[in-house]
């Protein structure tokens, strides 16, 4: 999204073209991957300001999901020169956005998202039985909050988790920290990659995780959702996961 606050303004790209867009999806193809990329700086028409979206594309390349960030990071620091102003260069999402994949029903969230927990209940409501959630935390407030916060999300929606966080040190692009988190329905999951670029995985078991809300009525609660969840083997989509482990 850049270095600079307003760098995302010169490089936004119009919905659905542009190397950025062209780029996943490609990738997608090559791979046979499901593939979630974001967040991407798009144009809102009527806005000078841009929306950070989240966006999903299955393993034939075409985008099955889009979600503009909804909690900006608008914050002044008490006692230090130091403020943040998401507000001036995005424009608000508004929507609660899903894409249901061979892996079962996926939400998504993007970084200053992961400190409303409502968010996440709302969208379980939905059915969704698992979470992506792209980040770019400051340093500080990431060793600090990152990890714990994941878990907390998980553990209370018992849901897995995929978190990836871009941590600035100095505000120095070029040496950017980038962790990777899988989180399970109790808070456990793989050890995140170290502080560089790597690659971290992880299984999800989302059938795993739907049973054992039946016995947690808080989570069961809104419409049973996650009992009816545990009962349909979505037919539907077992090809689409077979032919992307064929691919």
């Amino acid at each position: 999204m850049g270095l600079h606050d307003a760098d995302k303004l010169a490089v936004a790209e119009p919905d659905g073209e542009g190397p950025i867009q062209a780029f996943l999806a490609a990738t997608a193809v090559r791979l046979g991957l499901w593939v979630v990329g974001g967040t991407i700086a798009l144009k809102v028409p009527g806005e000078r300001r841009v929306a950070a979206a989240c966006t999903v594309y299955d393993a034939g390349g075409a985008r099955v999901a889009r979600y503009d960030k909804i909690h900006l990071f608008d914050v002044e620091i008490p006692g230090r020169r130091e403020s943040y102003r998401e507000s001036a260069n995005m424009a608000p999402g508004t929507t609660l956005r899903y894409a249901d994949t061979p892996l079962g029903r996926v939400g998504l969230a993007v970084c200053y998202d992961v400190r409303f927990p409502e968010l996440f209940r709302a969208l379980g409501a939905q059915g969704v039985e698992g979470f992506v959630l792209p980040s770019a935390f400051t340093a500080p407030t990431g060793r600090a909050h990152w990890e714990t916060l994941l878990r907390a999300r998980a553990i209370e929606n018992l849901s897995f988790r995929v978190g990836v966080r871009s941590g600035r040190r100095a505000r120095e692009w070029p040496r950017d920290v980038w962790r990777q988190h899988d989180r399970r329905p109790l808070g456990t999951g793989a050890r995140p990659a170290r502080e560089r670029h790597g690659v971290c995985d992880g299984r999800a078991r989302p059938r795993r995780a739907a049973r054992g809300a039946r016995d947690v009525p808080g989570v069961a609660a809104p419409g049973d959702v996650r009992r009816r969840a545990v009962e349909d083997e979505r037919p539907s989509l077992r090809p689409a996961a077979r032919a992307a482990r064929r691919q």
